[in-house]
């Protein structure tokens, strides 16, 4: 919050830094965005009830989720969404989907060592690089694979009802 604020403050922006699926506000938004934060939540149906109601009628909803399983990659991904599934939630909790674009992602061994430096505390311990199912799964991307392929879906929704 400190970097937006300091780099990206205007007169007219509010920055607000808040627990997602307990966000209130007063008014209502044209458009809300989420980069990367469904597969984070303990109740993403929640969530996405908590943006709709944020939002105005025929607001709009851009969302980035990465797709297939990522656990192994990021300990605190508590889901793995495939494309159906995440417009078959989108539509349950009142979004049309009216656009979306998947793009194929692959962190290479050099981009996984700098982002093991920048956050040291999602870099797995030796015990559970050897001794879990998630450890071996690192081991095997990282050597046979040459990295994690993370492919990620952009969602252009709207609200509906």
């Amino acid at each position: 919050m400190e970097y937006a604020k300091k780099n990206y403050q205007e007169n007219d922006l509010d920055l607000i830094s808040a627990d997602a699926e307990q966000f209130e506000w007063s008014e209502r938004f044209d458009i809300v965005t989420s980069f990367e934060t469904i597969e984070h939540l303990y109740d993403p149906e929640k969530f996405l009830e908590r943006i709709h109601n944020l939002l105005i009628p025929d607001g709009v909803f851009l969302l980035c989720v990465p797709l297939g399983e990522t656990r192994h990659m990021d300990r605190y991904h508590l889901h793995a969404f495939s494309q159906e599934e995440m417009f078959a939630l989108l539509k349950k909790t009142g979004f049309s989907v009216d656009w979306h674009h998947c793009d194929e992602c692959f962190l290479t061994r050099s981009e996984l060592l700098r982002w093991g430096k920048l956050y040291p505390e999602s870099s797995p311990s030796i015990n559970e690089l050897l001794f879990s199912r998630r450890g071996w799964r690192i081991i095997y991307d990282f050597v046979f694979r040459g990295g994690f392929d993370i492919p990620q879906v952009l969602i252009y929704a709207r609200r509906i009802n």
